[in-house]
């Protein structure tokens, strides 16, 4: 009978040990991904949490039809949150969970991409093959004034023409 009542007395401290842990984990990460401009939300959005001290993703999440997303039981610390959908800019945001502390209103307003689309042509007016073609971007730097940056490019197909994806808002050059 004593055993048991050592062997009670054991298991009851290494619950109460076990207790703080368990007070760190069951805490939420909740909120809803929405279009920039229309305010509508974003179903089938990859939402994915990582630790920046790992880089590794802790998990993975897929918005509903209704844009929300939630990661359960997450044990207190520093995360990253992502959501990424193609035609849109990638957005993320710097979180930190403290024990029993969900955060619950978590947004992310994502931006459209935009599409350059266009044709390329010889001297003869024959379609050039194989030709480079940048969108750029004006910039501004300190030691060397301005000039222009590639923001992304594309090679021209057999009848001269050219799609480039993912560019986001703003005033561009396009060169070939």
């Amino acid at each position: 009978m004593r055993r048991h009542r050592v062997l009670l007395l054991i298991l009851a401290l290494l619950i109460q040990i076990d207790a703080p842990k368990l007070a760190q984990t069951g805490t939420r990460i909740e909120g809803v991904v929405v279009h920039a401009e229309t305010g509508s939300p974003l179903p089938r959005v990859q939402v994915v949490l990582t630790r920046p001290s790992s880089g590794e993703a802790t998990a993975r999440f897929v918005t509903d039809v209704d844009g929300k997303f939630q990661f359960s039981n997450i044990p207190a610390g520093q995360y990253e949150v992502e959501a990424a959908r193609n035609g849109y800019i990638l957005q993320n945001s710097r979180v930190t969970i403290a024990a029993n502390r969900p955060v619950t209103e978590l947004a992310f307003r994502l931006v459209e991409t935009g599409v350059v689309t266009g044709r390329v042509r010889d001297s003869r007016g024959e379609p050039a093959v194989k030709v480079t073609v940048a969108v750029m971007r004006l910039t501004f730097d300190g030691l060397f004034g301005r000039h222009l940056t590639a923001v992304t490019q594309d090679v021209t197909d057999d009848r001269g023409e050219y799609r480039i994806y993912g560019v986001p808002p703003g005033q561009y050059l396009v060169r070939a």
